[in-house]
């Protein structure tokens, strides 16, 4: 079995990322450099806020506020998301250009979902960077759009569907995939 690129779906917290960290963690780390992004949640007085993307070759976030991809708002009695496209755009694409130039590197996706359907360039990039000789590793929101099921539908795509009952051996189910 030969599956360039993986990404895990599923409910949320069944543990998608939590398995790609145990699995990059047992296999990879030592060999391979880890670039990509993961989107993470942004928290103020313990209310979310929305989530903003950070950069895995660099990490660090000097200002948050220029990252966030998604906003939460209360719309009625309703918590609804929304996307920032033009972050996608800059600074999504800019992190997948600078993460094809790493040789013998692993490019994460945490996450991909429906905050980005808009943003045509990053959906290009993330096209264009599962195409390339790197090994991708990432999360798909378990929703379906245009833009997930482009993914979703390639030939070099293995997804693999994250439950309770099978999270603990995802870690070896990746590694069989990319042996």
């Amino acid at each position: 079995m030969s599956n360039k690129n993986i990404f895990l779906t599923g409910d949320i917290n069944v543990g998608k990322s939590t398995a790609i960290f145990k699995f990059l963690e047992k296999y990879i780390l030592k060999s391979n450099r880890i670039v990509g992004f993961k989107t993470k949640p942004l928290y103020e007085n313990g209310c979310l806020k929305g989530y903003y993307i950070e950069s895995q070759i660099s990490p660090m976030i000097s200002n948050i506020s220029e990252n966030i991809v998604g906003i939460s708002a209360d719309v009625g009695l309703k918590k609804c998301c929304y996307g920032v496209t033009k972050v996608f755009e800059k600074k999504g694409v800019q992190i997948l250009c600078e993460s094809l130039k790493i040789p013998n590197s692993i490019i994460l996706m945490d996450e991909l979902g429906f905050f980005e359907k808009d943003a045509l360039q990053f959906i290009k990039q993330v096209h264009r960077t599962l195409d390339s000789p790197h090994k991708v590793l990432g999360v798909l929101k378990e929703k379906k759009n245009d833009f997930l099921n482009s993914i979703s539908s390639r030939k070099d795509v293995k997804v693999i569907r994250v439950t309770l009952e099978n999270r603990d051996e995802i870690v070896n189910e990746i590694n069989r995939y990319w042996e």
